[in-house]
């Protein structure tokens, strides 16, 4: 389980060494980087091969999620790299295109459904669900653009804010809204509340990836911010269960993160406030009420549909 970091050092050498050479740069990491990119499905061929058991298979998975995102990020190429190219590594991007392509393949070799293509339009859903389901999401987030900080920005920066956003939107979809519930529909398969347990405990999962964020800052903001996490989870897992679109899902993640960055990008959270706790309980109480609403009738059926189909349980 060792390998895929001392691949990701093994690249980060080599691509020093060659980079500083300074001689078409742009073309040298983009060959760097498609090998940085194959020499990872030996060891996916490896894993689907020889794991079986369903609770390794979510280990796994998320294992691979912290091997294809952290250590590029704080891997330090700044000297070597120019700064373009250095934003798709240290913004984890590249190693989200990693983690995007060994999810699938993943997938596929277990014998899941492919995520992106486990509805059809006959399943019949309420298009009023979804509007729903969109508009709570904006609300949960706060996420709006401010044009007065977009504009003093530099383009640089706004580079770095897109590879972020779409770090996030790429990476952790595959991993929380894909990966995630393909293996505990597989984990919990032979439960009759297969479906709530998928949906509750891929949220709780989604939030607590967030209690990384330890490191560089205080406890109550990161508690805050695994709350919140938790909740969003909530509804975006609702969300593509319901609809079957992934890529809804990866859109809303990606302009979430994206207006969060923009706006965060000259104010630093100190503290939470009282009015800030209220305001997260009360959206809590919302999208599990929304959960609640959900979890009966035609619009179960085509949830739980749609997660035997990610499953391959159908």
């Amino acid at each position: 389980m060792t390998q895929p970091f001392a691949l990701i050092l093994s690249w980060g050498t080599l691509t020093g060494y060659v980079l500083k050479l300074h001689v078409l740069q742009p073309l040298l990491f983009c060959i760097l980087a498609a090998i940085f990119v194959a020499s990872f499905f030996p060891l996916l061929h490896f894993y689907a091969g020889q794991e079986t058991n369903n609770l390794r298979r979510l280990l796994i998975v998320i294992w691979l999620f912290q091997c294809a995102i952290l250590p590029l990020k704080f891997y330090n190429l700044s000297l070597n790299i120019a700064p373009v190219e250095l934003s798709f590594v240290r913004t984890g991007l590249l190693g989200a295109i990693v983690y995007f392509l060994a999810i699938m393949y993943l997938l596929k070799r277990c014998g899941c459904g492919n995520p992106f293509a486990i509805a059809s339009w006959r399943d019949g859903f309420n298009l009023l669900v979804i509007v729903i389901l969109v508009v709570l999401t904006f609300l949960l987030t706060f996420s709006r653009i401010v044009p007065s900080v977009w504009v003093k920005t530099s383009n640089l920066q706004k580079l770095k804010y897109l590879l972020f956003a779409l770090e996030a939107g790429i990476a952790e979809e595959m991993l929380c809204r894909a990966a995630i519930p393909a293996s505990l529909g597989n984990l919990f398969s032979k439960s009759k509340n297969c479906l709530l347990w998928t949906i509750i405990l891929s949220s709780i999962l989604f939030g607590c990836f967030y209690l990384t964020n330890l490191t560089v800052q205080s406890l109550d903001v990161t508690i805050f911010q695994v709350v919140m996490a938790a909740f969003s989870g909530l509804l975006f897992i609702l969300l593509y269960l319901y609809t079957g679109q992934l890529w809804l899902v990866i859109a809303l993640h990606f302009y979430t993160d994206f207006a969060s960055s923009v706006n965060d990008s000259s104010v630093t959270i100190q503290q939470i406030t009282t009015n800030d706790w209220v305001s997260i309980l009360i959206a809590g109480v919302i999208v599990n009420v929304l959960l609640i609403w959900l979890m009966f009738g035609k619009r179960r059926q085509v949830m739980d549909l749609h997660l035997k189909r990610l499953a391959n349980l159908a």
